[in-house]
């Protein structure tokens, strides 16, 4: 059966926090639950690999928290993921301290979910406030093993679902900016930097997202659509090779000539005629 253990954890003042373990019927075996009230010197610096995944929500306040190496901003509204391996700081804002509910849980089916929902360690906005206050309350409640778990892990599938579509929505928007910008570049001469840059993203990161959605790399899009342009051009106006070629900032009309055949089987005169 589930119940509350002392295992002579001694928590820090600002911390109001609940142990539960569960026996082998269930499917998590422990979990730590508390509120972290507003502290001005909380702060918390883990360097060691850790079997628990950590689920936090900031109900006010401000921080920093530091995964990995990578500096992330936290306010009022964020939840953040911590996977069992992720070297990790965080600190309150000495102004305006955080107050945030954490949960902390050890579970091999866990494992799985989180891995097959791609939800990653960082910060999401995301509303799920209502879950972890769920999870929270049930925790400190006097009520049944049964009802703790499930209630714990009903909403902690919200959590991870509602992260997991906040993940893809944001990852379409990005593809979306990242093809947008593709587009506009068909009259232009721009690098993959220069893009990225805009994007504020890596080369390298722009193009796995982009080669993720479409199966091909941002660079054969553009020579793509820049050929395609140059086939309604060749086909509809009177313009020489050399002007469809500079006006779609190709090297030369050579090269242009080159990658158009390349593309169509012929060349651009061939084509046109």
């Amino acid at each position: 059966m589930s119940k509350v253990l002392d295992f002579n954890i001694e928590y820090p003042q600002s911390e109001d926090a609940v142990t539960l373990v569960f026996n082998d019927d269930f499917p998590i075996e422990s979990v730590f639950i508390g509120i972290t009230h507003p502290l001005s010197s909380y702060q918390i610096n883990r360097k060691e690999q850790s079997n628990y995944h950590n689920f936090e929500y900031v109900l006010s306040g401000k921080g920093e928290i530091i995964i990995d190496g990578k500096k992330m901003p936290l306010s009022s509204g964020d939840a953040f993921v911590l996977s069992k391996v992720n070297v990790h700081n965080f600190r309150s804002d000495k102004r305006d301290p955080l107050k945030k509910i954490w949960i902390s849980l050890k579970s091999d089916y866990l494992d799985k979910m989180i891995e097959s929902f791609k939800v990653k360690s960082g910060v999401y906005k995301v509303n799920v406030e209502k879950n972890f206050l769920a999870i929270f309350n049930v925790a400190r409640a006097e009520t049944t093993p049964q009802n703790k778990f499930f209630t714990i892990a009903d909403n902690l599938h919200q959590i991870i679902t509602t992260i997991s579509k906040s993940i893809l929505t944001t990852n379409d928007s990005v593809f979306n900016s990242i093809k947008n910008e593709l587009l506009s570049s068909v009259y232009t001469k721009r690098s993959l930097d220069e893009i990225a840059s805009k994007l504020f993203m890596s080369r390298s990161n722009l193009i796995r997202i982009f080669k993720k959605n479409t199966g091909i790399t941002p660079y054969a899009f553009l020579l793509n659509e820049k050929l395609s342009v140059a086939s309604t051009l060749l086909s509809s106006t009177d313009m020489t090779v050399k002007a469809v070629s500079d006006l779609l900032c190709f090297t030369d009309e050579h090269y242009f000539s080159f990658l158009f055949k390349q593309k169509t089987g012929k060349t651009p005169t061939e084509f046109r005629n």
